[in-house]
């Protein structure tokens, strides 16, 4: 499992760098400055809402002990 979680984090790492800079080529160059603006701040946004929904979930409840476990 954990050489999973390794691959996929390693696969974002190299892939997310890749796709922005393709991303920004497409996009005129007197436009780059406020693209990489609205990026900016459209991430820092979505970290806010995610981290106040993360906040606002509940706790899992807590696990009982089946009964075949109990000594």
């Amino acid at each position: 499992m954990i050489a999973v979680e390794f691959g996929l984090i390693t696969c974002m790492g190299v892939f997310n760098p890749v796709f922005a800079i393709y991303r920004l080529d497409q996009v005129p160059t007197d436009r780059v400055a406020r693209t990489l603006s609205a990026w900016s701040e459209t991430s820092k946004a979505a970290a806010a809402v995610l981290g106040a929904c993360w906040q606002a979930s509940p706790a899992p409840a807590p696990r009982s002990r089946s009964p075949a476990c109990s000594s």
